[in-house]
């Protein structure tokens, strides 16, 4: 898998599900930083899959919960040594299912970088194992207020 991450562009969705004043976060061994880090599960897009149906798929393989996906709240480019990505995050909409960590097809089972999964109140978002970065100050605030998300970029 290190070497389908490095050295191109990838474009990769992540879902941010919300349920009782918590968001879905994966525990994940980074391959950008090295380090155990928390952040909303996704993943690559395949060739001819739609964002959505990425999206969904992705937070089922990772987590074992069910979404639908809603719109796009953030837009980020990752740069890294090695490493380039355009990431999509999405409001969903949870569903069903309680999170487990589950598995990453990209890698063997020697190498899954998945260690956990669980619903993350919103006031320990803050903490510096929390990425991406602006997750840990602005996402509730995103959230609890209607005209902030008016200029998110997934609305017009």
């Amino acid at each position: 898998m290190d070497d389908d991450i490095r050295n191109r562009v990838r474009v990769r969705v992540n879902g941010l599900v919300v349920r009782d004043q918590a968001l879905l976060m994966v525990n994940l061994h980074s391959p950008v930083t090295n380090e155990l880090i928390w952040m909303p599960p996704g993943g690559g897009l395949g060739f001819g899959e739609t964002l959505h149906g990425a999206l969904v798929r992705e937070i089922k393989e990772e987590t074992g919960v069910t979404v639908e996906a809603g719109p796009l709240w953030y837009l980020q480019e990752v740069h890294a040594t090695g490493i380039h990505a355009v990431e999509f995050y999405f409001f969903c909409h949870y569903k069903a299912g309680e999170p487990v960590a589950g598995v990453d097809p990209e890698y063997s089972k020697e190498q899954q970088i998945i260690r956990g999964a669980d619903f993350i109140p919103f006031d320990r978002l803050g903490r510096s194992d929390i990425f991406p970065e602006y997750l840990r100050n602005g996402f509730a605030e995103d959230l609890s207020d209607p005209e902030r998300q008016k200029e998110l970029p997934g609305f017009i």
